[in-house]
C-alpha cells in the first residue's frame, strides 16, 4: 500500500507539473508549489507512515485532489477561456 500511495503521490505531481507547464514554464513553474502544496505534504506523509489505513487515506485523498484539480483547471482554461483564470487558480491550494 505504501507504493501505491508514493506512486500516485509522484504521479499527480508530474502531471500537475506538466499540465501548469504546458502553456508558459516560468509562470508555472511559480505556481506548482503554490497549487500542488497538497500534494507535497502527502508525499512527505507517506514516507512517514508505516500501517495501511493511513497509506490508503492518503491515496484517497491525493486521487480526489487530482480530480477536483484537473476538473477546474480544464473548466478555466479550456471551457470557460478568460485572462484573469490564472487567479482563480489560487485559490486551490
Amino acid at each position: 500500500m505504501k507504493r501505491a500511495c508514493l506512486y500516485a503521490s509522484i504521479g499527480v505531481l508530474a502531471a500537475g507539473t506538466l499540465l501548469l507547464c504546458m502553456n508558459d514554464l516560468v509562470s508555472g513553474l511559480l505556481m506548482v508549489p503554490l497549487l500542488l502544496g497538497p500534494v507535497w505534504v502527502s508525499l512527505f506523509l507517506g514516507f512517514l507512515c508505516k500501517k495501511d489505513k493511513p497509506q490508503l487515506l492518503l491515496l484517497v485523498s491525493v486521487l480526489l485532489y487530482a480530480i477536483l484539480f484537473a476538473y477546474i483547471h480544464i473548466g478555466l482554461f479550456y471551457l470557460h477561456n478568460d485572462p484573469q483564470n490564472s487567479i482563480a487558480l489560487f485559490n486551490i491550494g
